[in-house]
């Protein structure tokens, strides 16, 4: 039999335990968001990169030597 000092204390746990899966979940969830910022961040600068190669190329093949 649980006294009322374990009944309280187990209810405290619980309520810790709930706000430290709350606190994970939180950061799971922006951790998520930030590495799908950096995956967009890296196609953009990608994509400029491969634009900004063909422009190059364009230009050098009408420069007359």
């Amino acid at each position: 039999m649980y006294s009322k000092v374990d009944l309280i204390e187990n209810k405290k746990m619980g309520e810790i335990i709930k706000a430290n899966q709350i606190k994970v979940r939180k950061e799971n969830i922006r951790k998520y968001k930030a590495a799908q910022r950096q995956e967009r961040f890296q196609i953009i600068l990608l994509g400029l990169l491969f634009v900004a190669t063909v422009v190059i190329i364009g230009l050098i093949e009408n420069m007359s030597f």
